[in-house]
């Protein structure tokens, strides 16, 4: 398995880099200090959860919504099966302003948006997530897809500082692509349409690789970023047990 993702967030929200927690110690992933949930993580046993945002003006919010950081700190800190811990999110969907969540573990991962309430089986191949649904043709999904298969052409062997390199693209789409974006309002339009998103008070704060080898050993990479640029950066390794 080969995951690369972006955080996009306000550059104030106070966060923690990833690190196993103190309450759930088999848990990898960094940490919302607002909410105390997450936006992606792993655990020692291979379960893993990512989640992005849905934003579109056209579909209500609820008046008082759940954290929805707590999905995914939620599937990684119980023994739940994804199947049954979709099934009971199902129930639960409208409590949520929009969102995505890819959850499962090495050998199975699973989709699901709480708009539509479909949960859809991942086949192998490359696939996209950003704030609208699954392998949704947004520029910048685009554009990462193809950084990955020109990546996996050249090598079946990928090396984290390409991935990472990759997610990293401040380059903006054309005028045509950018009419690709949400309906979220025209400010935020305008000013984050790229892979790698920087203004003054919103951005890209962190950029996750997570590795899986064939031989279940865990490669977990996190770099961070404030508005100045480049804060740090962690790395683990681990073999699934």
């Amino acid at each position: 398995m080969i995951l690369v993702a972006n955080r996009d967030e306000a550059y104030t929200r106070p966060t923690a880099v990833a690190d196993f927690w103190k309450d759930h110690p088999h848990v990898l992933a960094g940490r919302d200090l607002l909410q105390m949930g997450t936006w992606l993580g792993i655990t020692k046993e291979g379960r893993f959860a990512a989640l992005t945002n849905i934003y579109d003006s056209a579909i209500s919010v609820p008046e008082n919504p759940v954290s929805r950081g707590q999905i995914v700190r939620d599937y990684l800190s119980t023994t739940q099966s994804a199947s049954g811990f979709l099934s009971d999110l199902q129930d639960k969907r409208l409590d949520y302003a929009g969102f995505n969540i890819l959850l499962g573990d090495i050998d199975h991962l699973w989709h699901f948006n709480n708009h539509t309430n479909q949960v859809s089986s991942l086949k192998t191949g490359i696939h996209g997530l950003s704030n609208a649904s699954l392998n949704d043709p947004w520029p910048k999904v685009l554009k990462v897809k193809s950084h990955l298969q020109q990546l996996n052409s050249k090598s079946t062997l990928f090396d984290p500082n390409d991935l990472l390199t990759a997610f990293m693209d401040t380059s903006l789409p054309s005028r045509k692509d950018a009419s690709l974006t949400t309906t979220t309002s025209l400010k935020l339009e305008k000013e984050t349409p790229p892979i790698f998103i920087k203004t003054p008070e919103y951005g890209t704060v962190s950029t996750t690789v997570l590795l899986v080898d064939y031989d279940n050993i865990v490669t977990f990479i996190e770099r961070s970023y404030s508005k100045e640029g480049f804060t740090g950066e962690v790395h683990y390794s681990f073999e699934i047990h």
